[in-house]
């Protein structure tokens, strides 16, 4: 998981990329063997930082006119906050 101190970090609006585990299931029938290999899915989502308490990171794709989506991954799911917009300062200045 990371830092708490990562999280205070982050401004509103802010690009971000978030790493993160999420859960998987599979209905259908397959050999025990194969079951026993399932690992959660990694995911990478990208957005605009909205906000984060104790439980959640809540970022959006889409903002528009005070308006936007919303997705909220829960905080032990997250493995890693890429700052977008930093990485962006620094190809611009070199």
């Amino acid at each position: 998981m990371v830092k708490k101190s990562r999280f205070s970090e982050l401004k509103k609006d802010r690009p971000i990329e978030v790493e993160w585990v999420d859960i998987i299931q599979h209905s259908g029938w397959e050999a025990e063997d194969k079951r026993e290999k399932e690992e959660p899915a990694y995911c990478r989502t990208v957005g605009y930082f909205l906000n984060a308490n104790q439980h959640v990171l809540r970022l959006s794709s889409t903002i528009s006119d005070g308006e936007r989506d919303v997705t909220v991954i829960p905080k032990g799911c997250i493995k890693k906050i890429t700052d977008l917009e930093r990485i962006v300062d620094e190809i611009n200045t070199t």
